[in-house]
């Protein structure tokens, strides 16, 4: 018996010690290039990642990051736990002053197929299409007077749909009137605001909005746009300098950049919300946005 128990702790001790440790995923390879001083807001690469899965693990190219003007480096961290690879990169320095570089670099040891989602700085920068897609759309609202980012809310859709269009039903006001807006393709309701003549309407749907403080932002100091612009829905029209002051409210939002990010292409649509008129006071005004996944 003795031999046998013998035999069986030298079996198990040899097993464990053939078994391969499974490496930890590791960062290489991080280059960045000098400063740029400004990024042209038309640029198609301006905050665009590149995600590239090899043999050696995923490739990372992060163009136009905002970095203070006398960074000497970039540091890269991450962690990654059940499928999620969530990346924090960093420029050293101290100025108030922001360049932009372009930074890359390799995390060894990670496999396409155990990564879901890839988030760089709280942005979502990847994502594995599992197949069971839901249609979403960000409804954010910034003050007229102010250009303070207000409340938002996700919006989500089972029926898929690749345009995106938005169409109106309005019921000007005597005293009280309305405005209904369309996610046309799907025919689903995006928003139902009441307007009141002399008076003070408000956001019947969607309801149970977010405030301000409930959205994350972003930790870093580089500036996104729209490739494509801006487009009004409804209402009066503005110069182009007025909707990417509301832009910029918005960009440095963790979840608007990861709508942007995923959906690149898009136009990002909004409108000039005025519950009250006739009399109204602009201070109780908003831009109501919408983008999309």
């Amino acid at each position: 018996m003795k031999k046998i128990a013998i035999l069986l702790v030298l079996g198990v001790f040899l097993t464990v010690s053939c078994e391969k440790k499974e490496q930890e995923p590791q960062v290489s390879n991080i280059n960045f290039t000098p400063c740029k001083q400004e990024v042209l807001k038309s640029s198609k690469l301006s905050g665009n990642v590149e995600v590239v899965f090899t043999n050696n693990g995923v490739q990372i190219k992060y163009y136009n990051f905002g970095v203070p003007c006398d960074f000497t480096t970039v540091d890269v961290t991450h962690t990654f736990v059940n499928g999620v690879l969530s990346i924090t990169q960093k420029g050293d320095g101290d100025a108030k002053c922001i360049c932009y570089s372009d930074v890359s670099y390799t995390i060894s040891g990670i496999s396409q197929n155990a990564v879901n989602v890839i988030f760089i700085n709280e942005v979502q920068v990847y994502c594995h299409n599992n197949g069971n897609e839901i249609n979403k759309v960000l409804l954010l609202t910034v003050d007229y007077t102010t250009n303070t980012f207000k409340e938002g809310k996700e919006l989500e859709f089972s029926e898929i749909s690749e345009p995106f269009s938005i169409t109106h039903e309005y019921d000007p006001p005597c005293d009280f009137g309305y405005l209904k807006l369309f996610y046309e393709e799907i025919n689903e309701l995006l928003f139902f605001g009441t307007i009141h003549w002399m008076g003070l309407g408000k956001i019947e749907f969607p309801q149970d909005l977010l405030n301000a403080n409930q959205f994350q932002i972003v930790p870093t100091y580089d500036l996104v746009y729209p490739k494509n612009g801006y487009e009004i829905i409804f209402g009066e029209s503005f110069d182009n300098k007025t909707y990417e002051s509301v832009w910029l409210t918005l960009q440095s939002l963790t979840k608007a950049r990861e709508y942007l990010k995923s959906n690149p292409e898009q136009v990002v649509k909004m409108f000039l919300y005025t519950p009250s008129i006739g009399c109204g006071n602009p201070e109780d005004w908003y831009w109501v946005v919408f983008l999309t996944k």
